[in-house]
């Protein structure tokens, strides 16, 4: 009963932070005060509506999801746990990516492969890198689990320099000499 509860709890928090980023998404490109009355009042019309919440309707929510809540979902979801248990942190950014939509998937996936290449950059090569396994497996379940979006978003990472083939050799090769390595 209490890892259903975690289960919906961290579904609930996902969704509400992938709606609220892919508010604020939307904001920067429709006017302010759409909806609002002199006094910034909404609309009787906006309040009935079914696409209007306290979330998607608040800018200061969105822009605490964006400022404080994601840097720690992301610190939390990059650290390697001992513990056997599910991994709730995971969860909530794989269903920001499938409430969120393109743009958050966007943001989660390239914030992911960067940390994931910064962990095999700094990674000592003849030790197990835990870090970089950490984030990978974060990143494996979010395209798995963020619905379609993460998947196309990751199969269409442009670099001028990487591409995700190369994250996948250098964590599937032991580095020895002539193997590809990220640094080139």
């Amino acid at each position: 009963a209490m890892s259903e509860c975690s289960d919906t709890c961290a579904r609930i928090v996902g969704a509400k932070v992938g709606l609220a980023m892919r508010n604020k998404c939307n904001s920067t490109s429709v006017s302010v005060d759409k909806g609002d009355d002199v006094n910034g009042a909404h609309s009787e019309k906006e309040k009935g509506s079914t696409e209007s919440s306290l979330l998607l309707s608040d800018s200061e929510m969105a822009s605490f999801v964006e400022e404080t809540l994601m840097p720690k979902i992301f610190t939390s979801a990059l650290v390697s746990s001992n513990s056997k248990s599910k991994r709730y942190d995971w969860m909530v950014l794989s269903h920001a990516c499938e409430a969120g939509q393109q743009h958050v998937s966007e943001f989660i996936v390239s914030k992911l492969v960067s940390s994931l290449e910064e962990a095999i950059r700094n990674s000592p090569s003849n030790d197990t890198n835990t870090d970089a396994c950490t984030v990978s497996m974060a990143l494996s379940r979010v395209i798995q689990e963020g619905g379609p979006c993460p998947q196309t978003v990751f199969h269409s990472l442009t670099s001028p320099q990487k591409t995700s083939m190369d994250i996948i050799e250098a964590l599937t090769f032991p580095t020895r000499a002539g193997s590809p390595s990220l640094d080139n």
